[in-house]
């Protein structure tokens, strides 16, 4: 990881298949502190089946901590940080890995990059594709997602399609894959497994709230607490007004 001239880490983003989409390593070790938060405060209080019976959304709290749970399909749950505080956990890991520089060049801003949203994505097995592309054109934003443990054996990775074609892109404990506008991809189905498979997710992108309105109609529905394009948590300032969103 090369630093820029602060002496703040940089990722060094290397792209996959010439998609709006990348890879990059870093130090597992920097991933830690979630790993407790999961150990510690989610995955003791998170019942995948009992979610996926009820179909509705659920909060986790504990150690001064918050999550809302998001379900999605039948084996798959959105954990997402639900307060500033625990926001700010998934924000320390991600100044830690470097991306906001590393991104600069790809994203129109003003001055930095803002990050959204922290979450963990919980899965026990998916049963079918579910295509689809994280962010309408415009909207000046990307998404992290790495393993948050070792994988085990069989479990989903990440398909995108080039051209006519299906790739599989292997998910590595210790490398990040940052997707943006555009790119088509679906996890991989694959069968439950010993224990959940858990990805650590961040958006993050521009400062400019000229494209929330389309920046919106990814990141307004993900989960509840969301830190906008201006720095400030939503439903806390006024600046969505002038852009005509109901927020």
């Amino acid at each position: 990881m090369r630093t820029n001239l602060d002496g703040d880490p940089v990722a060094i983003l290397e792209r996959i298949d010439q998609a709006n989409a990348f890879q990059f390593d870093f130090d597992p070790s920097l991933l830690d502190g979630l790993s407790s938060i999961y150990q510690d405060v989610v995955a003791p209080n998170f019942d995948l089946a009992k979610l996926r019976v009820g179909g509705s959304h659920g909060k986790v709290q504990a150690n001064c901590l918050r999550f809302h749970i998001t379900p999605f399909g039948s084996l798959l749950a959105w954990v997402s940080a639900d307060d500033l505080a625990t926001h700010r956990a998934f924000k320390r890991v991600f100044d830690s890995l470097g991306l906001a520089d590393a991104v600069k060049p790809l994203v129109d801003r003003r001055e930095r990059i803002v990050m959204y949203q922290g979450f963990f994505v919980v899965s026990d097995g998916v049963a079918d594709t579910t295509w689809h592309v994280d962010y309408h054109a415009g909207s000046h934003a990307y998404t992290l997602l790495t393993p948050l443990f070792e994988l085990d054996a069989g479990v989903g990775h990440l398909l995108h399609a080039d051209g006519q074609q299906i790739k599989r892109h292997e998910y590595r404990y210790g490398a990040g894959v940052v997707v943006g506008e555009g790119f088509m991809h679906s996890t991989e189905p694959h069968p439950p497994g010993p224990r959940p498979r858990v990805l650590v997710s961040m958006t993050f992108g521009t400062d400019r709230m000229e494209h929330w309105p389309v920046l919106q109609k990814t990141v307004g529905g993900q989960s509840p607490f969301v830190i906008l394009p201006c720095g400030h948590q939503r439903g806390t300032c006024i600046c969505t007004w002038q852009f005509r969103q109901t927020d």
